[in-house]
């Protein structure tokens, strides 16, 4: 027979801590007590693996991610060039544009100065043939004068009637008084005839002028000429 195994001692009673925090460790050793061990190794357990969002060294990229991305480089590389050359080109068309349109203005401003200076050039050329062909008059009129004797300036101016040949001559002579109280006053302010002479002389040739326009009133007058 086996002899019986010795008995543990009883393990002392802990003594019931007593102030404010004897409730707080009551129900803190109840809450520890109670719970299992599996309790605290589920959350551990319950998470799955993580991977690294960035692929190891030894991974390799497939050759599909590779392409597209390449292509979307490309893609927006070509974009970004055709966009800054429609830019360019659409510039140059604009100023191509804008030449064209100076251009077309300044084609209508030739056009009407042309049409000025073909205007002012025919009637310079009308001008000329006008004045060519009263040269050539003159001087046809000239070489006959030439031809003939000395003409009486009396007998050039003539008259169709005695009235108007009247009317005529007292004209000339209304003028001719109008020459010599004109002179006589020079000849006065010159000092070289005294202020009696001239004043006799403008009374004398006055008096005269008032009766031959009074004549020429008259001649008018009958000739149905006023």
């Amino acid at each position: 027979q086996r002899p019986p195994a010795p008995q543990r001692p009883p393990a002392p009673q802990q003594q019931a801590s007593s102030g404010p925090y004897a409730s707080q460790q009551q129900t803190a050793s109840k809450q520890q007590a109670s719970a299992s061990p599996d309790s605290y190794r589920q959350p551990y357990q319950s998470q799955p693996p993580r991977s690294s969002p960035h692929p190891k060294a030894d991974e390799a990229v497939p050759e599909e991610v590779l392409r597209l991305s390449l292509e979307d480089h490309l893609s927006a590389r070509v974009r970004r060039n055709l966009t800054t050359l429609m830019n360019e080109k659409q510039t140059t068309m604009d100023q191509l544009v804008d030449q064209k349109l100076l251009m077309e203005a300044g084609k209508a401003q030739l056009d009407d100065m042309m049409a000025q200076l073909a205007r002012e050039q025919a009637e310079a050329d009308t001008h000329i043939e006008t004045l060519a062909a009263e040269n050539s008059e003159l001087e046809s009129t000239i070489a006959q004068m030439e031809a003939e004797d000395e003409i009486d300036i009396d007998k050039a101016v003539t008259s169709t009637a005695p009235l108007y040949h009247q009317l005529l001559r007292l004209v000339a002579e209304d003028s001719a008084i109008d020459d010599i109280i004109y002179e006589v006053g020079r000849a006065l302010n010159k000092g070289e005839v005294s202020l009696p002479v001239y004043l006799k002389t403008v009374r004398k040739f006055s008096d005269k002028q008032f009766r031959v326009r009074a004549t020429i009133l008259k001649a008018r007058a009958k000739a149905r000429l006023a």
